[in-house]
C-alpha cells in the first residue's frame, strides 16, 4: 500500500466552513436572480449561489456521503436539495443546471476530505482515526474503505494519467469558472471575447506572461501565427489558429477552453431556433395548402350556384317573353237571373 508519510506532509492553513452570512442578510422570503451562461451561474449573485450549494453539501448533511459517486444518490434526495436552493434563488427553470453545481460542490467536498484528512495519514488505521470534525464516524469509515479499495485505486490512477495527458495547461483563474471570466470580460469591453482572448485570460498572469512552461510554449505559437497573419503571409481565422496550436477538439478535452463548453450552448440555441423555424414553415405550408383546398371548394360551390342562378334567369326570361292569357268573368244569362229572382220571391213569402 503506497502511503505518503505524515511527517513529510504539512497541513496548510485553510479557510473555515462556509456559512454564507451575506445570504442570511437577504430578507426572509426574498430570492435572488441568477444569470446563466453555458449552464453555469455568472454575474452578481453567482458567488452567493455557489456558496449556498457548498453550504448545502457540507453543513446540512442532507446529501449522503456513503455512496460511491454522485450518480448513486437517489433522485428524490437531489430534488429536495434543489428545493432548498429554490427558496433563496429564482432558478425554477434550471433544475438540471442547479444540480450540476451541487454535483461540483459535492465532488469538491469529497476531494477536500480525502486530500486533507486521508492522504496525510501514514496507514489506513491512522486514517480511520483521523475523522474530520464535520463528518459522522460511520460516513468517514465508509469513505476510508472506499478510497483504500483496489477498485478505487485503479480508477483513480487511470483518471490521473488521463488528466495529466489532457490538462497539461493549468488555468490561473482560481475558483472562478471560465464562464464567469467570460461574462466579466464581456461586461468590461462590451464585446464577447474570442477563444484565444479567453485562453489568455484564464492561462496567463495579470502581466501577460505565462505561468508555466506549457503555457509559454502555447503563447509563443500563438504570437508566431498572429505575426504571419498580420504580415499577409497566412490566411487563418481565430478558430483555425486556436486549433492549430491546441489541436482539434476531442471528447472530454479540457485543454484551455473548448468551443463545446462556451459556444456549445449558443450552437444548441441556434439549432433549436432553426428547428422551430423549419417546423413553423412546415405548418405555414400545410395551412396554405389547406386554404387552397378550402378556396377550391368555395369556388366550386360558387360556380354551381352561378349555374343555377343563370338557369333561373333563363326560365324567368322565357316566361316574360310569352303572352299571358287571362279569363274574363262570365255574366249569368237572363233566364238564370229571372229564375233566381223568382226563387228568392217565393222564399220570402
Amino acid at each position: 500500500m503506497d502511503w505518503i508519510p505524515s511527517s513529510n506532509v504539512e497541513k496548510r492553513r485553510t479557510r473555515g466552513p462556509t456559512v454564507n452570512r451575506i445570504l442570511d442578510q437577504v430578507p426572509f422570503g426574498g430570492r435572488l436572480e441568477v444569470t446563466w451562461r453555458n449552464r453555469r451561474a455568472v454575474g452578481e449573485s453567482s458567488k452567493l449561489f455557489k456558496s449556498a450549494c457548498t453550504a448545502l453539501v457540507r453543513q446540512t448533511r442532507e446529501i449522503p456521503l456513503q455512496v460511491k459517486s454522485w450518480k448513486s444518490i437517489p433522485i428524490d434526495i437531489k430534488k429536495k436539495a434543489f428545493e432548498r436552493i429554490l427558496k433563496r434563488f429564482k432558478v425554477e427553470d434550471h433544475m438540471r443546471w442547479v444540480l450540476e453545481q451541487i454535483h461540483r460542490s459535492y465532488h469538491s467536498y469529497r476531494r477536500y476530505l480525502k486530500r486533507l484528512w486521508y492522504d496525510t495519514c501514514g496507514t489506513i488505521e491512522e486514517a480511520r482515526q483521523n475523522i474530520p470534525p464535520s463528518v459522522a464516524e460511520d460516513d468517514w469509515q465508509y469513505l476510508t474503505d472506499l478510497w483504500s479499495s483496489p477498485e478505487w485505486k485503479a480508477w483513480s490512477k487511470k483518471n490521473k494519467e488521463n488528466g495529466f495527458k489532457e490538462n497539461n495547461l493549468i488555468h490561473t483563474c482560481g475558483s472562478k469558472s471560465f464562464s464567469q471570466i467570460y461574462e466579466e470580460e464581456r461586461k468590461k469591453t462590451g464585446n464577447d471575447p474570442g477563444r484565444i482572448r479567453l485562453w489568455e485570460l484564464t492561462h496567463l498572469r495579470s502581466d501577460g506572461k505565462a505561468a508555466h512552461p506549457a503555457a509559454e510554449e502555447a503563447l509563443s505559437k500563438l504570437k508566431a501565427l498572429y505575426a504571419e497573419v498580420s504580415a499577409g503571409n497566412l490566411h487563418m481565422t481565430e478558430d483555425e489558429i486556436y486549433e492549430k496550436v491546441f489541436g482539434p477538439e476531442r471528447l472530454q478535452r479540457e485543454r484551455g477552453i473548448t468551443s463545446k463548453e462556451l459556444w456549445g450552448e449558443l450552437r444548441k440555441q441556434l439549432d433549436e431556433s432553426k428547428q422551430r423555424q423549419e417546423e413553423s414553415e412546415q405548418r405555414c405550408v400545410a395551412e396554405v395548402q389547406g386554404l387552397k383546398e378550402q378556396l377550391g371548394r368555395v369556388e366550386g360551390l360558387f360556380s354551381e350556384q352561378m349555374n343555377r342562378f343563370e338557369g333561373l334567369l333563363v326560365q324567368l326570361a322565357s316566361q316574360v317573353s310569352s303572352p299571358v292569357q287571362t279569363e274574363r268573368p262570365t255574366v249569368n244569362p237572363p233566364s238564370q237571373r229571372v229564375k233566381y229572382e223568382s226563387d228568392t220571391t217565393i222564399s220570402v213569402s
